[in-house]
Parts: structure tokens; C-alpha cells; sequence
């Protein structure tokens, strides 16, 4: 037995060296194999590496060689450009086929044909790269192949078109043998076995320097697969790889030999320079270097192995005669570490369930002993919770390798402490069984680090925010009150005559004091409580009397708004230990918010119950209901937020912070209660206030006192009442005087602390009753002269009352005034009611009886007057009027002008009809029915198909009612003309026309009766439906739309009243007009005359006052302007920008002016300042900013969006005034200076295209022709030019011109005037000597037209002369009177000339029959009426289904 326990260890031994010995030449194979694998993919990558950058420097010497070629025929192309001959050609390129060495020259046409040098021609096979080198033009490199000739290669460049030897090429190439490009691809490397391909994406070898074992090779790609074996995928991919100019390597073998391949882009065209070498020759000397290197290292790892086997055996001797000792100590070590360290490990058997370890620890960081551990494991979860058990049991279902983490809270089972844990579980084997560890690691330490980190994170984060927001809320909200406070100062200033006046305005004044006043207390109140600082001042307080206090100031507030409210007490513990004033301030803050979110007639309650009580404390509860507007879900989320207020019509109109719920929860959170919020949009709202409060044992057992009731007050508390007052600040000082004066009492003021502890070392008994000390004093403040009042040597110091005035308002503050020995005090600034109630607990006496007198008021006149504003504030209106004078003067000037060259057209228009001959055929019946045709004619207004101005002068104006009279203007007409053209205004006039036609019936005239103005006759329509009538004529034309411009609409200002039976239509018409311009002022309106209103009370009627629109979140900013404009100003309002957007289309056109703010909820002002841009009204309605935003980007962002002007708040009333009125003159005289300047333009016009009418009319009558030929080229004429802009911009044609030339185009033929009538209405064809009598009206109609005096003032009369003379030129020179050709012939000419014969065309004349429109398209296109500009070739096709459809509406 004892031999058998020596043998063990031994063969225990020898097992363990053979396992070793294995292990070893194991490691020893598995390293060869791995530094084998090494070595080779080290030598492909060198191997390839090295090919690489030979094989790319055959690349580079090929792409040099291209690049050269091509950089030197680039060269050539502008010599050849300006080469004088082809001589010259062909002496250049044979020098430089001497100094390049090229094969062939070639010149290569569009299609691929060429002429060499000798002239010899052929076809020059390119394939694809033809279109790439004429169509793309880029230069090529390519194969092909020349008749007798060996292969080639071909470099071409294209080039710009040329001629040589009469042949048109567009490219010049170069040719070169093969051979050539060949030699530049060889390399020296590798023996002469490396081979070098410049091949295409599909494979095709371009060039080829290979050596013998690749020759004959014609397509690598099919190499690759027939004989290396590649498959059809890896051949895909080399193949786009080729196509993409992607660079790379691969290895393969052709009967047994390894070949390397690298590939990569030849940088032009689609080529690919490949190049392959045997993997022999490329790796011979890195083989030799393997070798020698494998077996160096053979004979050191087996050296190695044999020293590492010795080593082994000798120590592990050693070891096992160690291993138990360390065991030992190693158990020990675990089991001290375990009790100290903050981990508890535990190994349990994943099979029984069993614990088999257990760290002792436990018990110190659980409270769980180890021994009930293990028992059950389970225990664990008694301090783990909920899921505990359930998560252990899935640690012992794991695999081998697989872990699980969390973190959790256990509770410590013995002290109840929490303890922040992480758990690790993870399997492992054992001895052969599998185990779970788990460790349970005590990060509670660590986990509150994190927390505090955090929340310093979001605290600072928060701090960030709160400043930020703070300055942008308070820079708004601050400047609110003070406007409203400097604002209804200044107007005091003006109205002190007016004592019913001030009374409102002091009013006014008080509350925006108070609200500022509110406003800077909860900015105090919340820095104080952002900075920890507030703190709770209790001491005693009956809760009835808090509540009965807050019922009196809240039910007064609530009648105001005619709300009921009601207060329900239930306490059985009146008397508690508290901080009033805190309590008062929570309450105060929700039910103030009650009053101003509930509307009239709503109801308010506040109920206050004892919850529960103990012998010590009570709790209470605080409901506040109402039934008001409510608040959203999302709302209540941030409702304690700082800032924060939701923006929506019935909130918009309150006035605050956004400070006061979140100062309100702090103070709860503080007092250590809660707050609840239930409330839902539209039904009220619900505050739930819980407080605990300790109860004021020993008030509650002290037998009530019965109280006196009082007696009504006849006279103030602080009446006969002496005060000893210290008060730097001269003003504070004054207003304190005279309130205390104003209550019957008297003071003394000392300007700082040293002064009344001075005043008051001589102070007698009787002198003061009362100091009020201010606490900030310079020399001494006024806790140090408090403190030494009371210590000094007058005895009267210890016990007279000091009262503290101060705007510090901290309980801090108050503190320090009581511990200086002061006993109250009263914050700033002064409340008077409050100092009443202060001073009356320290008077002794009782004030005298009080005597009521009469308030007076000052009767001093008014000496300010609002249009008395400061020198330099006002804007200079003298310099306006003084321009506007001016430039009356200069269109006055230009008026008699026109009138000259009119009054020269009538002259000329004169003696041409004088000189007419009646035609010798003619008779007089006929004659008649001309003169009516004419006449019929020239009643018609061509553009609108509408009467002319003429048939009203000659048939409407004597006609006398019943009817409606209204006269129509298309509102911004010029605007229209400016803006899209003359062609779009045309399309405007005749747009309004339709509309205007289409609500009236056929017995109803409608006159044309200026340029945008149209007269409309409503015969016996009764006069209360003329105004239903005219709003259905502004509404169709309003809702019309311009064909060819969607974003255009017009608009029409008309004016109307009733013609009776014996009124003349000329009064009637002139009343009309002058209601037309009133209603001009407002645009877009309608103003009608109705009947028994004489036209004096209308003219009232139209002097209302012009409207402002205020724009202004704060009520208060919106009173004050009104109050300053209402005056002189009809006022509107909007409380954020998208109510103004929507004012502003309600009352379009009847709004002035418009005063905006930036900073509002909804849409802010520089929101509304681009919408106005966008749809435009900010071109008639002018916008002065006017916001508490004084940052120059703000300003200057106004101005840049459109605004007129902009005012800084807080401002002064008699400025805002004075540029409010001057801005809306200024905009009144732009808009009677473009009104005037369009009328005399409108009359210009009338009469100049009066005139022109007249002429060619008779030049028609005298022709034979209707009087449809002249308005049919007009027509014709301004459809090409406005298609011609649209198309080219070649001509510059100004808006002048592109009214000119239609207008001109009608005096085209008034050269005819001059050519006998035989031959002008000759039946059949003229004779030649006929048709060159027929050619000389061109000279004859330029040469009157030159004649006229005016002629070189007159742009008319010379675009008139162009087309007279030049429109029977032809683009090919083959026109006359002079043969022009091209361009050398007037644009204004062109076009005439073009609508001239289209018109011959398709019209009936004495001579030929009419053609049709296809048939007389399709003849100017063939060229059959002579050549014409391409451009307006290519307009006619493109306008000619419009161009039937125009004409066919005219006839």
C-alpha cells in the first residue's frame, strides 16, 4: 500500500513531462506553420509591390507619351485657325512631322472621313471613341487600320471648325506604329520574362510588349479563363474593375507555372496597363532569403525546445512540493480579502442548487449571516426586492462563457439601509461540474458620487439657461410698465387743465408702478430662492384671521372683474406656528391667477380644511377652484417653471412674469408641503396646497379676549403725527414729505445716518413721535445710526419707534433692521396704507377729527402741444414738400412737350386728310357704309373689346338717366407695367374687362375710358343695388386671374352714384370719378353715392379719420399709443402677429399705418414684416417699430425687412405722434405724385394712340382695306416681342420700346398716303413698272415721318421712321428700299416686316383670296415670302396656336 501511494507522484510526473513534451512540439509545428504562412504572404506582398512600381512606371512613359502628343497638337489647332493658306498648313505640319516623327496627318470630318496632306482621302475607323472625340470633345487615343497600311495608332484632339482643301473637319489626328507605343511599355526588369498590355475594359489588348511566354495573346480576360482557370465570377469582377480604373494584383497559373498579374488605370480614355511576370523569377531572391531564414530559425526553437523540456522537469519538481503550501495560503489570502473588501462572492453548484462558498462579509454588507446564505441562496432577495429571485435563478441557467450584469438597490437586513449593488454572474467548471460565480460588489459610494455629479451637471446647466432666459424675459417685461410710467408722465404734462384726464391717467400710472414694482419683487423672490437663500420667518398666526385677510383684497379684485367668490373654513386648530407673509404669498399668487384667467361672471372659491392633526402638528389643506379658461396638458408640465406662460388668446392679454407659480411651488417646497394642479382647457382649474404647521399649544388654551369692533376711521392714523426722517435720495426725500403732509402729518428729513443721530442728540420729549431711517446712506448707513440712537445719551432713544424704509426687502434684511434695534419694517416703495397700519400699533393718542377738503387741480394752460415735439426729433416734412414741388414742375415741363408733339401730329394729320382724293370709282351709298364701318371701328377699343373714350365724348355724354354711374381704376397699374411688362399689363387691362363684363348684362355699356380706367353704364338699376352691383364687379376682378402670370392679381377701386332723369351724364360722371380716387386711398373698395345723400355729407362721410393698427402683446403698450393717437387716429388692435396678418386682409386697404412690435407670443414682428413682403403690403401700408428691442442687429434688421421707421421703448408721446403723422403724409403725397405723374402718362398715351389710330386708318381707307389689318399687326407685333424676351435675351429692348413698337407698327404703311390710288386698289397684278412705283411708300412714309419738326425729340416718331422705311427688308439682303441684311435692319423693323406679311397672308385683298393660318405659317417657314430672322421664325412656330386664338377673339 505505501509503495502504491510512492508510485502515484511519480507517474503523476512523468504524465505531466509528456504532456509537456506534446504541448511543446505542438507550439513548435504550430509556429513554423504560422511564420511559413507569414513568410509567403510577406513575399506576395513585396513580390506585388515591386511589380507595381515597375509595371507603373511603364504606365507613366506611356501616359507621358499620350500627353505629350496631345499637349502638341493642341498646339498646332490655332495655328491652323489662322493659317492664310493651305500652303501655309502644309508647310507647318511637315516641319513638325520632321520634329515629332509621326506617321500620318489627318484633318477628320463629323463623320470619320480624312484628307491627309497630299489631299489623299479615306474613312479612319475610331469605333466608339468617334462620338467621344466630336461630340464630347475630348482627345482620343485608338487602333485602326489605313488601307496599305500597317496597324496604327491614332491621336486626335478635337478642334474648332475648318476647311482644307475645301474638305470641313472638326478634329486633326496624328498616327504612329504601333511599334513605337510598344517600346515605351518595355521594361528591363525580370530577365526579359516580364510582360507589358495596355488593354480595354472588355479585355482587348490595344498594345502589347510581352515577352514569349504570353505572345499571341489577343484577350487577356479570355486567357484568364480558357487557360489560368479563372471563374466566371472572378472574371466579372476584373472585368469592372477595368471599367472603373481600379488598380490591383492577383496570382494564377498557366500549366503549372504561377504567374503575378498587376493591373491598374492608364489615367485616359478607358485604358488599363497590365502587366505579368513568373512568380519564379519575381521571388527568387526573397525564396533564398525564406530558406535560409526557416532553417536559421529551425535549429533555435528546437535549441530552445530541448533547454525549455530540462528547465520544465527540473522545477516542477519544486512546484509540486509548493503547490500545497500555496493553496493553503492562497485560501487564507481569499478568505481575509473576503472579509474586508466590499464584494460578497458566492459558488454555488449549478446542479444541486447547493452554496458551497460564501464570502463572511455578508453580514457586514447585506445583514444576511453566511450561514443562512448557505441554506438558501434565495435569502439574498429579501434585501434585493422585487425580481430578485427570478434574476438569480436565470444566472444558474447559463452556458459556459456567457455572463450577466445589473445593478440594483438591496436593503441592508439589520440597519435598513440602502445599498446600491452591482451583480455579476457567470458560469465556469470546477473539477468537472459547473459552478455559478456570482459576485455582488458594493458600489453605493460610488453610485452617490454619480448622483451628485449629475445633478451639479443639471444645476449649472439649468443656471445657464435660467440667465438667459431671465435677460431676454425681463428686458421685455421690465420695459412693459416703464413705457406705460414715462409715457403717461409726458402725457400729465400736457392735459394739466384737464382734471378728469388726470385722474385716469394717475390711475394708470399707479397700476404700472404697481406691476413694476410686482415684477422686480419676484425677480428678488426668485434669485433668492435659485441661490438658497430664502428662508421661513415663523411665529405665530391664527389661520381664520390669514384667511379673512385674503378674502378682503381678493373679493374686491374679483368684483371688478363681476366674478362671485367664496371662502368655506374647516379647522379645528386656529392657531399655529407659521410664516404669514409666506402663506400669503402662495395663496395670493393662485388666487390672483384665478381672478385674471376667469372671465366676467365666473366663479372663484377657496376652501381650507384640517386634514389630520397629532398632538403637535396639523396639516391643512388649501383647494382653489375656479371655473375659468383652463390650461392645457402639455402646459401643466412646466407650469412651475420660471418664465413660463402659455401663449394663447385669453392669456395673451394678462400681464407678468411667468415668475409666479414657480416662486410659489419654491415656497411650498420650502414650508415643506405640496402642490396639485388638475385643470383641463375651457373648464377651470384646481390648486390642492398641503401644509403641515405645529400647533400654538398654548394660544389655543388661552380664553379668547372678546374684541372691541372698531370704530370707523375719520381721520388718518398718521394725522398730528411728527416724523424725524432719514433719506439720501433727494426725490424719495420730497415724495415722502408731501404724502405725509397730504396725511395732516409733519417731518424733518436728514440727508444721511450722521446727520439724524445729530439732529436727534438735541431732540426733546414731544419734538418726533416717530424716525423713519432709510438703511443704504452714504457717511453712515442706517443700521449704525439706528444702533447708536439707541445706545446714545438721549433717553428718549430706548424708546422711540424706528421703523425701517429700504428697498431691501429680504427677511435677512429685516433681521439685521431688528437686531440695530429698529422695530419695523416697511420695503419700498412707500405704501402708504401700510405705513397708516404700521404707525397706528405705535401711536398712543388718537388722531384729531378729520376735515374733509376739496381736491383742486392746477388751472395752468396747456402750453405743450402735441405737434410741438423737441427740435431734432421730428421728421423734416419741408424738404418733402419742397421735392414734391419740384418734380410737379418737371412733369408739368414734360407735359407741354408732349402736347407740342402732339399738337405737330394733328397738323401733319390735318393735311394729310385735306390732300386725300375720293377714289374716282366710288359712290355714295358706298362711301356711307365705309364711313359707318369706320366709324363702328373706331368706337372699339382693339386691346379690351370694350367702347373707346371717342364713343363717349360723341354718343354717351349727352345721354341722360335713369341709370348707375361707376367709374374703375385697375389699382397699381404702373406697379404692373414696371414690374412685368407692357405685355402683362395689356394681359391685365383685358383680364379686368372680362370680369367686368361678366357680371353685367348685354344693354350695359362698358367704356374703356382711360388707360386703366373703365366708365360702366348700368341702365334703370335701381339705386339701393348698386352698391351689391359694383361689390360683385371688385369681387369677380379681384378673383380673376392674369393668363400667363398666376402670382398677379388685380384689383379695382370704383366709385359709383345714381344718374336721375334729369341729370346730365358729364356732373354725374366727374362725381363718380372724385368717388373713385376716395376709394383710390383705401384701394381694392368700393364707394358709392347713394341716393338722398348729398354729396356734402358723403364728402363728411370720407373724412373719418385714417385707421392705425397697434400691435403690441402688452395691453398696457397698446393703451398708451392709443391714448397719444386716438385723437387724431382711428385705433385697431392685435396682440401678436398672426391677428395682424389677419387685420390686415380683413381691412385691406382701409388701414394707414401700422405700429409693430418685435417680441410677441405667436408670430413675433420680424415674422410679420416678411409676410407683408411676400404678398406685398408692405409697398402701400408703412410700418414703424416700435419695441423695447435696442440692439443694433434688431434695428437694422427692421429697416432691411421694410419697415419706415423705428421707435426705442420707452419713448416720447409728442415723437411717436409727430412720426406716426408725418410718415402717413409722406406716404399720402408718394401716392397722389404717382397718381398725378399715371394720368398724365394715361393722357399721353390716349392722345398719341389716338392719333396714330386716325392715321392709319386712313391710310387703310385710302387702301381699300379694312380697318382690322392695323390693330392685327399691332397684335401680331406685341405677341412676337413679348415671346422674343421670353426666349433670347440678344436684343435689349427697354419697356419704352416694347411700347413704342406696337404702337409704331400702325404708321408701317403711311407711306401709301403718297401712291396713287390705281395702282394702291388695283385688282390684278401690277406691272413691274407698277410694282417699283408700289416700292417707293417705304421711302415716302420715312421721309414724311423725318420731316416732322419734333422728329429728334421724339422717340415714337423715329421707331415710326425705322419701320416705315426698313420693314419690307429681308434677313438675306434681298429686301428694299436699301438692301439691308441681318442685324443691320432694326429689330423694330424685323418684327412689323414679320407681322406685316402674316397678316397679307391670311387677309383678303383685292388681288388674292385669304389663306389659312397653317397655310400661311407654313409659307413664311418655307421661305416663300423671302428669309426672316430665325429667332422670330422660331417665335411664330411657338405662338401660333395662341396667335389664331388672339386673332379670332378681335374679328
Amino acid at each position: 500500500m505505501k509503495n502504491e501511494t510512492k508510485m502515484r507522484p511519480a507517474i503523476k510526473n512523468r504524465i505531466l513531462a509528456v504532456l509537456a513534451a506534446l504541448l511543446l512540439g505542438v507550439g513548435i509545428w504550430t509556429s513554423f506553420v504560422v511564420f511559413t504562412d507569414f513568410m509567403e504572404q510577406t513575399i506576395y506582398e513585396e513580390s506585388t509591390a515591386h511589380l507595381t512600381e515597375i509595371y507603373h512606371q511603364a504606365n507613366q512613359t506611356l501616359y507621358n507619351k499620350v500627353s505629350f502628343n496631345w499637349g502638341v497638337m493642341r498646339m498646332w489647332a490655332p495655328y491652323l485657325e489662322r493659317a492664310q493658306s493651305d500652303a501655309d498648313v502644309c508647310a507647318f505640319l511637315a516641319q513638325a512631322k520632321e520634329e515629332y516623327q509621326f506617321t500620318d496627318f489627318f484633318f477628320v470630318s463629323r463623320d470619320g472621313s480624312y484628307i491627309m496632306l497630299d489631299g489623299e482621302r479615306g474613312y479612319l475607323d475610331l469605333g466608339q471613341a468617334l462620338s467621344q472625340l466630336i461630340l464630347e470633345q475630348q482627345p482620343i487615343v485608338a487602333n485602326s487600320v489605313v488601307p496599305d497600311k500597317p496597324e496604327i495608332m491614332v491621336f486626335a484632339v478635337p478642334t474648332a471648325k475648318g476647311s482644307y482643301q475645301g474638305f470641313a473637319y472638326e478634329a486633326i489626328a496624328v498616327t504612329y506604329n504601333n511599334k513605337d507605343l510598344v517600346d515605351s511599355l518595355k521594361i528591363s526588369a525580370f530577365e526579359g520574362h516580364g510582360s507589358t498590355f495596355a488593354v480595354l475594359p472588355d479585355g482587348r489588348v490595344m498594345l502589347d510588349s510581352s515577352s514569349a511566354d504570353m505572345s499571341g495573346v489577343h484577350n487577356i480576360l479570355a486567357m484568364l479563363k480558357n487557360s489560368a482557370g479563372l471563374t466566371e465570377e472572378q472574371i466579372d469582377a476584373l472585368q469592372k474593375a477595368f471599367a472603373a480604373g481600379k488598380s490591383g494584383n492577383l496570382e494564377f497559373s498557366i500549366h503549372g507555372v504561377g504567374y503575378y498579374m498587376v493591373y491598374g488605370s492608364a489615367s485616359f480614355q478607358n485604358w488599363t496597363i497590365l502587366g505579368i511576370a513568373p512568380k519564379s523569377v519575381v521571388n527568387a531572391n526573397m525564396n533564398r532569403l525564406q530558406y535560409t531564414t526557416m532553417a536559421v530559425m529551425t535549429s533555435i526553437v528546437g535549441m530552445l525546445a530541448v533547454t525549455a523540456l530540462l528547465l520544465v522537469v527540473q522545477s516542477s519538481r519544486h512546484k509540486l512540493r509548493k503547490k500545497d503550501q500555496q493553496l493553503l495560503a492562497r485560501e487564507e489570502l481569499f478568505s481575509s480579502l473576503s472579509r474586508n473588501v466590499d464584494d460578497v462572492f458566492l459558488m454555488i453548484d449549478t446542479g444541486t442548487g447547493k452554496v458551497e462558498y460564501i464570502s463572511p462579509n455578508v453580514r457586514r454588507i447585506l445583514g444576511i449571516s453566511p450561514e443562512a446564505v448557505q441554506e438558501d441562496f434565495h435569502v439574498l432577495c429579501s434585501a434585493g426586492g422585487y425580481h430578485c429571485r427570478s434574476r438569480l435563478d436565470d444566472l444558474m441557467q447559463m452556458e459556459q462563457g456567457t455572463q450577466q450584469e445589473w445593478e440594483r438597490e438591496f436593503i441592508h437586513q439589520e440597519t435598513g439601509e440602502p445599498r446600491y449593488i452591482h451583480v455579476t454572474g457567470f458560469i465556469n467548471t470546477v473539477q468537472g461540474a459547473k459552478k455559478c460565480i456570482v459576485d455582488l460588489s458594493d458600489r453605493t459610494g460610488e453610485h452617490q458620487t454619480t448622483l451628485a455629479v449629475e445633478a451639479a451637471l443639471e444645476v449649472a446647466e439649468k443656471a445657464s439657461k435660467a440667465k438667459t432666459d431671465f435677460l431676454s424675459n425681463m428686458s421685455h417685461d421690465i420695459r412693459t410698465p416703464m413705457n406705460a410710467i414715462i409715457g403717461i408722465t409726458t402725457l400729465m404734462k400736457n392735459e394739466l387743465h384737464q382734471p378728469e384726464k388726470l385722474a385716469d391717467h394717475l390711475d394708470k400710472l399707479e397700476t404700472s408702478g404697481r406691476l413694476l414694482l410686482g415684477i422686480i419683487n419676484d425677480i428678488l423672490d426668485m434669485s433668492r430662492i435659485e441661490s438658497g437663500k430664502t428662508t421661513l420667518n415663523v411665529e405665530k398666526m391664527n389661520l381664520p384671521q390669514q384667511v379673512s385677510q385674503l378674502d378682503s383684497v381678493i373679493r374686491q379684485q374679483a368684483g371688478q372683474h363681476r366674478q362671485t367668490f367664496t371662502v368655506n373654513t374647516h379647522v379645528q386648530h386656529e392657531n399655529v406656528l407659521a410664516d404669514p407673509n409666506r402663506l400669503n404669498q402662495v395663496l395670493m399668487n393662485i388666487l390672483s391667477n384665478a381672478v385674471k384667467y376667469t372671465p366676467a361672471d365666473g366663479h372663484i372659491r377657496l376652501d381650507v380644511e384640517e386634514l389630520t392633526h397629532t398632538e403637535h402638528y396639523a396639516k391643512y389643506r388649501f383647494v382653489v377652484q375656479d371655473d375659468g379658461i383652463g390650461m392645457s396638458k402639455d402646459y401643466q408640465k412646466t407650469l412651475f417653471e420660471p418664465f413660463t406662460r402659455e401663449e394663447k388668446s385669453g392669456t395673451n392679454k394678462v400681464q407678468g412674469t411667468g415668475l409666479g407659480m414657480a416662486i410659489t411651488k419654491s415656497i411650498v417646497d420650502l414650508m415643506g408641503g405640496s402642490i396639485n394642479v388638475e385643470s383641463a382647457t375651457g373648464k377651470g382649474t384646481r390648486f390642492e396646497v398641503v401644509l403641515e404647521f405645529p400647533i400654538d399649544a398654548e394660544a389655543d388654551t388661552v380664553q379668547e379676549t372678546q374684541v372691541l369692533p372698531e370704530e370707523e376711521e375719520t381721520a388718518s392714523p398718521l394725522s398730528g403725527m411728527k416724523f424725524l426722517c432719514a433719506e439720501d435720495n433727494a426725490i424719495n426725500a420730497e415724495i415722502l414729505e408731501m404724502l405725509l403732509e397730504a396725511k395732516g402729518a409733519s417731518c424733518t428729513i436728514c440727508a444721511n445716518g450722521q446727520e439724524i443721530v445729530d439732529a436727534f442728540a438735541a431732540v426733546k420729549p414731544g419734538d418726533y413721535d416717530i424716525i423713519l431711517m432709510d438703511v443704504q446712506m452714504p457717511v453712515m448707513d442706517g443700521l449704525e445710526a439706528a444702533r447708536r440712537i439707541r445706545s446714545g445719551e438721549n433717553p428718549l432713544g430706548k424708546t422711540i419707534p424706528i421703523l425701517a424704509m429700504t428697498a431691501n426687502a429680504f427677511l435677512e434684511d429685516m433681521q439685521k433692521s431688528r437686531e440695530a434695534g429698529m422695530d419695523e419694517h416697511l420695503s419700498k416703495p412707500v405704501d402708504i396704507s401700510a405705513l397708516e397700519q404700521t404707525v397706528k400699533r405705535f401711536r398712543v393718542t388718537p388722531p384729531p377729527p378729520h376735515k374733509k377738503r376739496k381736491k383742486t387741480f392746477p388751472t395752468k394752460k396747456n402750453t405743450h402741444d402735441v405737434n410741438d415735439a423737441e427740435e431734432g426729433q421730428n421728421v423734416n416734412t419741408s424738404e418733402i414738400e419742397e421735392y414734391y414741388k419740384a418734380r410737379e414742375q418737371q412733369l408739368l415741363q414734360q407735359l407741354h412737350q408732349q402736347e407740342a408733339a402732339l399738337a405737330a401730329a394733328e397738323q401733319t394729320l390735318k393735311h394729310l386728310t385735306e390732300n386725300r382724293k375720293p377714289p374716282m370709282d366710288e359712290t355714295t351709298e358706298q362711301r356711307a357704309a365705309q364711313d359707318r364701318k369706320l366709324k363702328e371701328e373706331l368706337y372699339k377699343d382693339p386691346l379690351t373689346g370694350a367702347y373707346n373714350r371717342r364713343y363717349y365724348e360723341e354718343v354717351v355724354r349727352e345721354s341722360i338717366g335713369p341709370a348707375g354711374i361707376a367709374l374703375m381704376d385697375v389699382d397699381d397699374f404702373k406697379i404692373c407695367n414696371d414690374t412685368y411688362g407692357h405685355y402683362a399689363g395689356d394681359m391685365a387691362l383685358k383680364t379686368a374687362a372680362n370680369a367686368i363684363q361678366s357680371c353685367i348684362r348685354e344693354s350695359d355699356l362698358l367704356i374703356r375710358y382711360g388707360g386703366d380706367e373703365f366708365l360702366l353704364v348700368l341702365s334703370g338699376i335701381p339705386g339701393d343695388f348698386l352698391q351689391t352691383k359694383l361689390e360683385q364687379i371688385r369681387t369677380a376682378a379681384q378673383m380673376a386671374s392674369v393668363p400667363g402670370y398666376p402670382h398677379f392679381r388685380i384689383s379695382l377701386s370704383i366709385g359709383g352714384t345714381i344718374q336721375s332723369i334729369t341729370d346730365t351724364m358729364e356732373p354725374i360722371v366727374r362725381r363718380a370719378d372724385w368717388l373713385m380716387y376716395q376709394a383710390k386711398y383705401r384701394k381694392n373698395a368700393v364707394m358709392v353715392e347713394l341716393p338722398g345723400h348729398s354729396l356734402a355729407t358723403l364728402e363728411k362721410l370720407l373724412q373719418n379719420k385714417s385707421q392705425i393698427l397697434l400691435v403690441d402683446d402688452s395691453a398696457m403698450n397698446r393703451m398708451m399709443l392709443a391714448e397719444i393717437l386716438g385723437d387724431s387716429y382711428h385705433i385697431l388692435e392685435a396682440e401678436n402677429g398672426r391677428e395682424c396678418l389677419e387685420t390686415l386682409q380683413t381691412e385691406a386697404g382701409n388701414i394707414a399705418l401700422v405700429l409693430l412690435d418685435i417680441n410677441m407670443p405667436v408670430m413675433d414682428g420680424f415674422e410679420v414684416l416678411k409676410a407683408m413682403n411676400a404678398n406685398h403690403t408692405i409697398e402701400d401700408i408703412p410700418v414703424i417699430m416700435i419695441s423695447s428691442e435696442d440692439s443694433d442687429a434688431a434695428i437694422r434688421r427692421s429697416y432691411e425687412l421694410g419697415a419706415s421707421d423705428y421707435v426705442n421703448r420707452p419713448f416720447d408721446a409728442r415723437i411717436v405722434y409727430r412720426r406716426v403723422t408725418n410718415t402717413i403724409k409722406l406716404y399720402a403725397k408718394q401716392r397722389r405724385l404717382v397718381q398725378m405723374v399715371s394720368d398724365q402718362i394715361r393722357a399721353r398715351e390716349n392722345n398719341t394712340d389716338m392719333l396714330v389710330g386716325v392715321l392709319s386708318h386712313i391710310v387703310e381707307f385710302r387702301n381699300g382695306e379694312s380697318g382690322l389689318h392695323v390693330r392685327h399687326i399691332r397684335i401680331i407685333t406685341e405677341m412676337l416681342l413679348h415671346c422674343l424676351l421670353e426666349n433670347s435675351n440678344k436684343y435689349s429692348i427697354s419697356a419704352e420700346q416694347q411700347d413704342m413698337i406696337p404702337l409704331a407698327s400702325a404708321l408701317h404703311d403711311i407711306g401709301k398716303i403718297g401712291i396713287d390710288e390705281k395702282i394702291l386698289n388695283k385688282p390684278g397684278k401690277l406691272t413691274p413698272e407698277e410694282f417699283e412705283v408700289m416700292k417707293t411708300h417705304s421711302m415716302l412714309g420715312a421721309e414724311m415721318l423725318h420731316d416732322l419738326d419734333n422728329f429728334g425729340e421724339q422717340p415714337l416718331l423715329q421707331t415710326a421712321y425705322e419701320i416705315a422705311r426698313w420693314h419690307h427688308e429681308r434677313w438675306d439682303g434681298r429686301g428694299y428700299p436699301d438692301g439691308l441684311k441681318a442685324d443691320e435692319i432694326p429689330i423694330s423693323a424685323q418684327v412689323v416686316s414679320l407681322a406685316d406679311v402674316y397678316d397679307a397672308l391670311t387677309s383678303e385683298r383685292c388681288y388674292k383670296k385669304a389663306f389659312s393660318h397653317e397655310k400661311a405659317v407654313q409659307m413664311i417657314l418655307n421661305g416663300e415670302c423671302g428669309a426672316f430672322n430665325p429667332l422670330l421664325l422660331q417665335c411664330l412656330t411657338d405662338m401660333q396656336a395662341d396667335l389664331k386664338k388672339e386673332l379670332r377673339q378681335q374679328d
